[in-house]
């Protein structure tokens, strides 16, 4: 199964595994960073690191929160270190389909992040648009 890392500012990361987990059930191949407020920065790249190294073999995929924030600067280059897809602007509907496609044991690595990022371009929507359509 593949590991699928969250790493984000704050709670946010456990926070999106909670509720993703309230939808799609027990997610023991999910593991969280945060960067917190006066956190060991290189202790918390080492830690990252390792989780990345330890699970090369079976694939992993990590997200991140902002685009050139703190985490998404780490694993840029914790990059020249180890190869993994790295995708930013986690949400919660694009965890859900991670969680779910990490599930399948014959989708290659590269399949799920292409259609992630596909899936990724409809996941926003303006509700008042879709209210006044109807």
């Amino acid at each position: 199964m593949i590991k699928i890392i969250i790493f984000t500012h704050g709670g946010l990361s456990g926070a999106l595994k909670e509720s993703a987990s309230m939808l799609v059930g027990t997610l023991d191949n999910v593991e969280c960073f945060s960067v917190m407020p006066g956190c060991d920065l290189d202790a918390l790249s080492e830690q990252v690191s390792a989780s990345i190294s330890k699970s090369q073999e079976d694939g992993v995929i990590v997200f991140s929160d902002l685009f050139f924030g703190t985490p998404f600067n780490i694993l840029i280059n914790l990059s020249q270190k180890h190869s993994f897809p790295h995708i930013t602007g986690v949400n919660l509907p694009l965890l859900i389909e991670a969680v779910n496609y990490s599930r399948q044991e014959d989708a290659a690595l590269e399949y799920i992040v292409k259609e992630l990022m596909e899936f990724s371009k409809d996941c926003i929507k303006d509700a008042g648009a879709f209210i006044a359509s109807l």
